[in-house]
Formats: structure tokens, sequence, C-alpha cells
């Protein structure tokens, strides 16, 4: 992580004078509380990335500090109202089908080779007529002892390998996307800190950004990001101790998380 260079509080911008890492213009409402930490350590990153030789400051439009502090504002407060128990539960629900298909499965089987024995091949023929009655009474049913066994048994063993086949459909969970069920779910707040480092990377003005504005891709993450400022974006909404991510671990989690995910939302 790039050491901050020294930065004054107070500068001039390009066109107003006395601004400060939470100025936001005439007429507009202020950043609110839970944002000021996490925009001064933006300024101080934004401050260390300028180049060495530069007489500017880090309000100045070659940082790209304004946008990029609305940009990850704006992310932070998209995700927090956003319904994450819904995509937990719906990632729950699927996990508890596919253990009850694996039940299917076996019963199926075992119910397949059952019938098949010679004692009940009467009851293996009329379960199949009495499927056909079922679903069309007034079907004429003409099939012989043998094609009704056979039917019955084809039926069982497609069902048995239809139960078989595990969950391999896309899921998603706030703005992350699997291309399968994920074994475990991250904390909200580091899929959020992924989002914004993918953020920070697509609009950094350094030369190191990647990315690209169209979404869902892959998340991109540029080296040298401002951790600390992104964990305190992240939990900015944070009122649990337990949840928060500090810059020490940020990192390293996000950095994880992308190898799993397959693609972000924005």
């Amino acid at each position: 992580m790039a050491k901050p260079r020294n930065r004054p509080d107070v500068v001039n911008s390009d066109f107003f004078s006395g601004v400060t890492p939470l100025w936001v213009g005439p007429g507009r409402a202020p950043i609110p509380e839970r944002f000021h930490a996490a925009s001064f350590s933006l300024a101080d990153w934004v401050t260390s990335r300028l180049p060495r030789n530069s007489d500017q400051n880090w309000s100045a439009s070659e940082s790209g500090f304004w946008p990029l502090r609305h940009l990850l504002i704006e992310a932070t407060e998209r995700w927090h109202s956003y319904d994450w128990k819904a995509d937990e539960d719906l990632i729950a629900s699927r996990k508890l089908d596919e253990k009850h298909l694996e039940t299917l499965a076996k019963a199926t089987c075992a119910f397949r080779h059952a019938l098949g024995k010679p004692a009940l091949r009467r009851a293996e023929r009329d379960l199949g007529v009495s499927i056909v009655a079922a679903l069309s009474p007034d079907a004429r049913i003409e099939i012989t002892h043998e094609d009704g066994c056979n039917a019955v048994a084809n039926a069982l063993r497609e069902l048995e390998n239809w139960a078989s086949q595990p969950d391999r459909h896309p899921a998603r969970y706030g703005p992350l996307l699997y291309d399968t069920l994920p074994a475990r779910l991250p904390k909200p707040e580091i899929a959020v800190a992924l989002v914004l480092a993918d953020l920070v990377t697509g609009f950094r003005k350094d030369g190191h950004n990647a990315g690209g504005i169209h979404f869902p891709r892959p998340a991109a993450l540029s080296p040298e990001l401002p951790w600390k400022s992104i964990a305190e974006f992240a939990t900015a909404f944070s009122d649990d101790p337990e949840a928060s991510i500090t810059p020490e671990n940020v990192a390293t989690r996000v950095r994880n998380l992308r190898g799993k995910v397959a693609q972000i939302m924005r």
C-alpha cells in the first residue's frame, strides 16, 4: 500500500477555493458523517498517486477525486438498500433442494429395482396403467404387459438420473454472480468491497485503470488500491464491530473472493 504524502486539509480546487475532501458544492446535501473517514482516506490515497513532480493537489481534475468519491458513496448506498436476505434464502433453499433430490434419487433407484423383481412385474405394469389413467381418464390403454413394465422402468430411471444431477445453475448474491452454488457466502461488506475496488480500478487517473463500464463482467483489480478507504466505505453502514473489515485483511479477502466469483454487477 502506497504511503500517503502529506495532504493539506483545505486547498483551492480548479473552480473553488477553501475546499476539503468533504466539499460538495453549492446547494448540495452534505456528505453523511458515516462517509467522512472514507473520504479523507481516499484523498490521502489520491495524493499518494499523483506524480512526485506534480505541483497539483488532491482536488485537481487530474486526481479524479471528486467523481470517484461520488461513485463510491453511490455504490455503497445502493448495495446497503439491497435485499441480501432474499438472495441468501434462495441459495439456502436450492442447497436444501439438492439434498432432497439426492434422497429422491436413492429412493427411486431402490423402488425401481424392487419393482423389477419377478414377483412384482404385474405391479410394475399396473403402476404404469394407473398413472396414464390418472393423467388422462378417457384414454384407451392398449399396451402389452412387457411394454408397460419397460415404460415404468425407463421413467423411473430417467427420474433417478434427473434427481442425481447436481445444481449447476448460476447463483446471485448481491453484486456477485457465481457459475454454480457457492459453498460459502462472504459477508455483504466483503462483496461490496470487491465492487468498490473494481470501481476504483476503472476510474483511477494514474494509468493503472482497467475494467469497463459494461456489467455484468469479471471484477478487475489494479495494484496499490486504496484498501483503507475501501474498507471504510464498505463498512459505513455497519453497526456490528464483528462485521467490520480492516485495511489489514480487506485486500486478501477481496482478492480471494474475486477468484470464486464469475462476474460482478455494478
